[in-house]
């Protein structure tokens, strides 16, 4: 589900200016097109995220993410505070998207210590978002939908199959 989530968020992350002019209009469009790009992002990257949690969570360590979810809250207050006081409604957005890239690397370490995860694993692991927001950018010059579709898609199978090649769900069921 987080897969499709994830998905599902990222194939409007750019180019789509389009849905929120026939939602609303075209002049709301103008003004909120980047809010709803950085929104979308931090919702592709917890949808990622949302992959290790439910990992940790099976290795009936429910405390962890619960700790976690603890200190990221006094860092995202922190970072919402100092986004909107200089940017606005556009640096709420830009909190909550740091947020959830901040959640994906600290589930991410947490599930690298709950399974015991060789480094070198982890390593790749962290590179995943940069990868991921990378691609998202480049996106932004394809115009057609259908092609960034098919390269969201490419994504989505990357990430399952970087869990599975790895054995990390593997690792996680001997665990349990």
């Amino acid at each position: 589900r987080s897969t499709l989530s994830s998905s599902s968020a990222a194939s409007d992350v750019y180019k789509r200016q389009d849905i929120i002019s026939i939602w609303i209009n075209p002049e709301f469009s103008l003004k909120s097109y980047e809010i709803f790009q950085w929104l979308m992002i931090g919702i592709f990257i917890n949808g990622l995220a949302q992959n290790y949690f439910a990992l940790i969570q099976s290795t009936k360590r429910a405390d962890l993410t619960a700790k976690a979810h603890m200190i990221e809250l006094i860092i995202y207050i922190l970072f919402l505070y100092i986004f909107i006081k200089y940017f606005g409604l556009k640096g709420a957005a830009i909190a909550f998207s740091v947020r959830m890239i901040i959640d994906y690397y600290i589930l991410s370490y947490l599930l690298k210590k709950c399974i015991n995860i060789p480094a070198s694993l982890w390593h790749k692991m962290l590179i995943i978002p940069a990868l991921i927001i990378t691609i998202l950018f480049a996106m932004t010059f394809i115009n057609m939908l259908e092609i960034r579709l098919f390269i969201l898609g490419i994504i989505m199978i990357f990430f399952t199959v970087f869990l599975y090649k790895y054995k990390i769900i593997n690792r996680v069921f001997n665990h349990i």
